[in-house]
C-alpha cells in the first residue's frame, strides 16, 4: 500500500457577471483508491455539485461563483492499492514494436 497526501490551492477574481467552474480536483473512488481523508474549502457561500464518473471513479465539482474573489481549497489522504498479476498470465502484445526482428 501508498499513502499519498496531497493539497491544492486555486485563487481567482471573478468580474461582475460571475462565472461557472468545473473542477476535477477530488481524488478518484476507486476500488484501488481509498480516501481516508478530504476537505474541501470555498470562500464563497456557493453549493457546489459533485459527479462521480461511474466508470473512472473520477469526480468533478461544479459551481457557480459570485463577483469578488474565490478561493479553492482541497486536501486528501489517499491509500493505494496496488494491481498485481502473474506476467506469464498477460496477454501477449501484438503491436508492430513489439515483434521480435
Amino acid at each position: 500500500m501508498v499513502r499519498i497526501e496531497l493539497q491544492i490551492a486555486l485563487n481567482y477574481q471573478i468580474d461582475p457577471q460571475g462565472a461557472d467552474f468545473v473542477f476535477n480536483i477530488h481524488a478518484a473512488q476507486t476500488a484501488s483508491q481509498k480516501i481516508v481523508f478530504e476537505n474541501l474549502s470555498l470562500s464563497q457561500a456557493v453549493e457546489p455539485q459533485i459527479h462521480t464518473d461511474p466508470i473512472s471513479g473520477n469526480r468533478y465539482m461544479r459551481l457557480r461563483a459570485w463577483p469578488g474573489e474565490l478561493n479553492v481549497t482541497y486536501a486528501a489522504t489517499v491509500d493505494l492499492t496496488h494491481h498485481f498479476a502473474d506476467p506469464t498470465r498477460l496477454p501477449r502484445c501484438r503491436c508492430v514494436a513489439c515483434r521480435p526482428r
